[in-house]
């Protein structure tokens, strides 16, 4: 398996068949040049606080916390908790994320983790990218 990689763990955002990836760093940015991307699901991954093993935990009920008008239109701020149980001790987990639009333009702002630390695990932003065209693709069949 692949070590995590604790530097700038980014938090995975779902819109419909797209997919943006989001590092904690607060610089890094993503853009969306058709503002057509409205955030449903969040997922990040996690070493559990407990035990150590790596988990993901999701959101499936993305929020629009606020929207306040800026000189180059909205700004947009959404709120997740992604939380569940460790596969291997089951100690409870949760990690807050906020992250932001503003002039087709996303960045990930903040976290909040309980019992657990976000990581990123090699390839599994690639592996989702992989699924999402195989549903693409499943879906386009008749």
């Amino acid at each position: 398996m692949n070590q995590p990689n604790k530097q700038n763990p980014p938090v995975y955002v779902f819109s419909g068949d797209e997919i943006i990836k989001l590092p904690y760093d607060k610089e890094t940015q993503f853009s969306d040049a058709d503002d057509s991307f409205e955030p449903a699901v969040a997922m990040v991954s996690v070493k559990c606080g407990n035990c150590g093993s790596v988990n993901v935990l999701i959101d499936d009920d993305v929020e629009r916390t606020e929207t306040h008008p800026r000189e180059m239109g909205n700004e947009s701020h959404y709120g997740a908790k992604c939380e569940a149980y460790c596969e291997s001790c089951e100690q409870e987990m949760s990690v807050e994320v906020s992250f932001s639009e503003y002039a087709d333009t996303w960045i990930f702002s903040s976290r909040d983790q309980e019992n657990c630390e976000m990581v990123e695990v090699g390839g599994f932003g690639e592996a989702l990218e992989t699924f999402r065209k195989m549903a693409e693709d499943v879906r386009g069949q008749p």
